[in-house]
């Protein structure tokens, strides 16, 4: 049995009011995102909806398949895409009536640094089939489905980050990803309030020892922006010149 309601109200009144905004009922293309209180820090990236065919995502569920209630706190799991934003976005758009291709992230974020909205938070993405979260807590993974293994599915938010151009193949490394991308996903990630514990990787949570993402992924990138924005957006009278000189000082932005 889905619940819509019961994730998001596990979040933040900031994630609860994007999601309501970025998601519009009537429409499934772009909606205008002008406002909401952190936005009027002037600080915000520029982000577009781009929804994933219905059969790339589904309903987050409130029991798994042996009747056990779920109280799974919130996970954030980091990917990236290996081919072009355009292409990742294509093939979430597609019908996939097969369960082996049903994919989806809920939110990828292109070399420019724009934040795109693909499947509505409170949904369940497709992001970590066969997935496991080890953490203080334990051993978590919740099965939904008695066809299919039991995933992180059930309790993540999905961040993919665009590949470089060099990281389109199967190698190792690459050339790692732009200061706009890191920014865009610090601000992503502050907007959910989640503890740093329950970030995570593709690679962490994959049982499978076959996912590497994300590749070249600089933590300490990520942690300066988004330590500095939980420090400086605490305080209310900072000005939005004043946390983008501050934050440029942790990493700088392009």
């Amino acid at each position: 049995m889905g619940n819509d309601s019961d994730f998001i109200a596990k979040l933040p009144n900031q994630i609860q009011l994007e999601a309501t905004f970025i998601y519009n009922k009537k429409s499934n293309n772009k909606v205008n995102h002008q406002s909401n209180n952190y936005l009027d820090l002037g600080l915000s990236p520029q982000r577009k909806t781009m929804m994933a065919d219905a059969t790339n995502y589904g309903e987050r569920f409130l029991t798994d398949v042996t009747g056990k209630i779920l109280t799974n706190e919130p996970l954030i799991v980091l990917h990236e895409t290996v081919i072009s934003a355009k292409a990742a976005i294509g093939f979430f758009q597609t019908q996939h009536l097969n369960d082996a291709n049903q994919a989806s992230y809920h939110a990828l974020i292109d070399h420019k640094g724009t934040i795109i909205y693909i499947v509505p938070p409170e949904k369940r993405a497709f992001g970590a089939a066969n997935s496991i979260f080890k953490s203080s807590l334990g051993e978590e993974s919740v099965q939904t489905n008695p066809k299919l293994p039991s995933s992180v599915n059930n309790f993540s938010y999905h961040i993919s980050l665009e590949s470089p151009i060099s990281g389109e193949n199967d190698d190792e490394k690459h050339t790692g990803y732009t200061e706009a991308q890191y920014y865009s996903l610090a601000w992503l990630i502050y907007q959910f309030k989640i503890p740093d514990e329950r970030i995570t990787t593709h690679r962490f949570v994959d049982r499978t020892g076959k996912r590497k993402d994300p590749r070249s992924f600089s933590n300490e990138n990520l942690f300066k922006l988004l330590h500095s924005l939980k420090k400086e957006c605490s305080s209310s009278i900072a000005t939005g010149s004043e946390l983008n000189s501050k934050l440029n000082t942790v990493l700088p932005l392009s």
